[in-house]
């Protein structure tokens, strides 16, 4: 049973376009499983970097507990947990296992231990967690878990939750797949639509790997003019060569080797080494998958003026909507462990963001010189206290009254405007003189207008 469990999965293949890197390594395959984009994270340093820059700046933001009647922050035991999660696993490390996954696989797994109230949280290796459909609906059935140490099957229960013989629940948090089926249950990578990219920066990383460990030269044959030369005289030939020319700390030395030889090169030159356009054009395609502006980790795009933009697209566009995912999935399923929990949920608090910071200040500013709110209102977005005599609105002295709106909510229910709206109703006529609205109108107009 475990030989079948720890069975790679197939690859899929969907697609048949080739580059030239793909002829040098055959035609592309696309790996639609979580495994493949978990090696990446290692192999590629543009993912590991993407992911891991998102993954921080997702677990330094300050989660909190939201009264959405209330519309405050209150406090609440699932704080405590989550930042002790189980015993080998702080708060930090929780939040960034759980969104790096999510990013990497579109999967999130998580194991939550206890009846009732959780009791510890733990975070399940996506590449570790099988899928079967149920034959009834095609949804997924049952997961099983299992690597070296731990090996558990979750069933799932009339209320369409999965549990294992322990009473340990399974959450799963997905991403969109464009391929989701029966046959594959799981969410899509992030980086699903650049994959091809991602494996030509692999390639070429290796490429120029090689060649440093050949001594970033370009490969030739090196002929003997004499006659033939035995295998011992060959095999001294290659060792001279490999102790003296080889390796990156030999590049440049020159040797000499006693009798008649030719070299002959099969390449121009060491311009085999040169894959910077290709590299920096896959990073680029890379980052923009998960929406990572490049002034934040490219300096030929960085500057003073575009830093503070970018910033504030990174976390609008990169980090808040995946902790947002990420709370609101915890929230459907840890808050309801606990009692009178129907109007909390998990979020953030945006004013703890210290990036943020700028824009925040700069959109006070902006409102407060509209007028509409008092000095305290202006303070309390900018995160200040209120203070003595902050509560009168000002108005530039510069502004006069120049009409008003008679008919708004506030100001139509008196009994003159009644009376001035059946007045203007009954002078209105038809091009032959005669009334366009009748008594019997009027009045259903005036209750309708006036309920």
């Amino acid at each position: 049973m475990f030989k079948n469990f720890f069975k790679v999965k197939e690859q899929k293949n969907y697609s048949q376009q080739v580059s030239l890197l793909q002829l040098i390594n055959g035609t592309f395959g696309y790996a639609d499983n979580s495994r493949a984009f978990i090696k990446y994270y290692v192999e590629a340093c543009p993912v590991f970097t993407a992911t891991k820059l998102i993954s921080d700046t997702c677990a330094s933001i300050k989660i909190v507990v939201k009264d959405k009647k209330k519309n405050e922050f209150v406090d609440h035991p699932i704080l405590n947990l989550l930042k002790n999660p189980n015993p080998f696993t702080d708060g930090d490390l929780f939040i960034k296992q759980l969104v790096s996954y999510f990013i990497l696989t579109g999967n999130s797994y998580i194991n939550i231990i206890g009846t009732g109230k959780p009791v510890e949280l733990s975070v399940f290796n996506p590449s570790a967690i099988t899928i079967q459909a149920n034959s009834r609906d095609g949804y997924a059935g049952q997961y099983t878990y299992g690597n070296l140490e731990q090996y558990a099957v979750y069933s799932r229960n009339a209320d369409k939750k999965f549990f294992d013989s322990k009473q340990n629940e399974l959450i799963h948090l997905r991403d969109f797949n464009p391929n989701y089926s029966s046959s594959n249950l799981e969410g899509s990578s992030a980086f699903l639509g650049c994959e091809l990219e991602i494996s030509q920066y692999v390639l070429a990383s290796i490429h120029n790997n090689s060649l440093l460990k050949n001594q970033a030269r370009p490969s030739g044959l090196l002929t003997y003019k004499g006659e033939t030369l035995s295998n011992a005289e060959l095999e001294g030939v290659r060792s001279i060569l490999k102790e003296q020319l080889s390796g990156s700390a030999n590049a440049g030395k020159t040797t000499f080797l006693n009798g008649e030889y030719d070299w002959k090169q099969l390449s121009e030159s060491v311009k085999d080494m040169d894959f910077p356009q290709l590299k920096k054009g896959v990073s680029e395609a890379i980052y923009s998958a998960v929406k990572i502006p490049l002034p934040m980790i490219s300096p030929d795009n960085m500057s003073f003026a575009n830093m503070d933009a970018s910033k504030f697209a990174f976390y609008d566009n990169a980090v808040l909507p995946v902790l947002g995912n990420v709370l609101e999935f915890l929230s459907k399923n840890l808050l309801p462990r606990y009692k009178d929990s129907e109007n909390l949920e998990l979020t953030y608090d945006a004013a703890a963001i210290e990036a943020l910071e700028v824009r925040k200040v700069e959109n006070a500013l902006t409102i407060s010189k509209t007028g509409a709110l008092t000095i305290n209102e202006v303070r309390a977005i900018m995160g200040f206290e209120s203070v003595e005599g902050g509560d009168i609105i000002y108005q530039p002295a510069t502004l006069v009254p120049v009409g008003q709106d008679r008919f708004t909510a506030d100001n139509r229910d008196t009994p003159a405007e009644k009376a001035n709206y059946i007045k203007l109703m009954s002078g209105m006529k038809t091009m032959d003189g005669k009334r366009l609205y009748s008594d019997d109108l009027i009045k259903k107009n005036l209750q309708i207008y006036y309920s």
